[in-house]
């Protein structure tokens, strides 16, 4: 099944669930499915704001598909660029995340997770840049992880 369909569809099955109540996969297999994303999207925040680049990158699927202010990309230009940037002297100062809110799939095995951040970084020549962004991103459980399948940045309209 192509990518786009997967998602369209996993994003359909998540606002189904919403009118349905969610009772396919049983509230407690989403109610953990929540825990285990929210507790996930905290690990990248951790890893992110720790400039550990190789523990930020484990949160992502090999097939990740990335929408940025920039255009569209994948898992190794994104990482690519992410760690020139960051072995360059770029160095993350906080990040926090707003108004998260994360909706699971009536099979609890996927999920999407909105939220807004604001991000403080230190560029590599000492001034430092503050920044609010609106994100999303899709999980898919693969086996017995958590992966981001596709994440979407963007700057909040001011």
């Amino acid at each position: 099944m192509r990518y786009r369909t997967v998602v369209r569809n996993l994003i359909w099955s998540i606002a189904m669930s919403s009118v349905t109540g969610g009772a396919a996969a049983g509230d407690t297999a989403l109610e953990a499915a929540r825990a285990d994303v929210l507790q996930a999207e905290e690990s990248v925040r951790r890893s992110f704001v720790a400039n550990e680049l190789e523990a930020y990158y484990a949160h992502f699927a090999d097939d990740l598909r990335v929408w940025t202010p920039e255009g569209e990309t994948g898992l190794p230009a994104y990482r690519s660029a992410w760690t020139a940037y960051i072995t360059g002297g770029a160095r993350v100062l906080s990040l926090e995340y707003i108004d998260m809110q994360i909706a699971v799939s009536p099979a609890a095995d996927g999920a999407v997770a909105t939220f807004r951040v604001r991000v403080r970084i230190r560029e590599a020549d000492g001034t430092d840049r503050a920044s609010e962004y609106q994100e999303s991103d899709v999980w898919f459980r693969r086996g017995t992880r958590w992966q981001i399948v596709h994440a979407h940045y963007s700057p909040v309209p001011t």
